[in-house]
């Protein structure tokens, strides 16, 4: 139930979720925000530490939509809050090794729109379980989510692929497999 929150769960709710330095993106998440004020059913859930600052607190205020941005802080519900949101957004601007909020979503359900690091081209599939963004792109951020709000079949559609990734190559089988495959080729040199 996301009225907690300050949102009812059938506007176009969106999840960004990290423990906040400059890498992780959230100023362009933000920046984001300007382009799809217009579309009124939508809110978007910052969870995570350090947000209540600056430089974040400006942008939101400027956004055009600040009674729409909602500040949860640390969270320990976050899978839930995921599984509730139409879409989460990782804006982070380097790589981070395997992004456990993303695996968190797709197991979820829930789509990812990613920047273009190396950790997120390892999970998401372009248009298939969610989209990948240029690094420190707030205008393409905005328009894949104004195409998710305003395209319900391709929002369903990638809803639907969201856990593919997480039952095929990221599942703990094959995960164990190549491990196995690896530890094996090692032995035979």
């Amino acid at each position: 139930d996301l009225e907690q929150f300050g949102t009812k769960n059938e506007n176009f709710n969106i999840a960004f979720i990290a423990n906040v330095r400059p890498h992780k993106g959230l100023i362009y998440v933000l920046q984001a925000m300007r382009d799809v004020a217009d579309l009124k059913d939508m809110h978007i859930l910052l969870i995570g530490e350090k947000i209540s600052q600056e430089p974040y607190i400006s942008e939101i205020k400027s956004s055009g939509m600040e009674e729409r941005i909602h500040i949860t802080g640390f969270r320990s519900d976050v899978p839930s809050i995921i599984s509730s949101c139409d879409v989460l957004v990782h804006a982070s601007t380097r790589k981070e090794g395997l992004p456990r909020v993303i695996l968190e979503s797709l197991a979820s359900g829930t789509p990812v729109i990613a920047s273009a690091n190396e950790s997120s081209l390892e999970i998401i599939e372009d248009g298939v379980n969610g989209f990948i963004v240029p690094i420190k792109d707030a205008k393409a951020i905005a328009q894949k989510i104004r195409e998710l709000h305003d395209s319900p079949q391709t929002l369903k559609k990638l809803k639907e692929h969201a856990k593919d990734v997480i039952k095929g190559k990221m599942s703990h089988e094959t995960t164990a497999q190549k491990y196995i495959e690896f530890f094996k080729r090692l032995l035979t040199k």
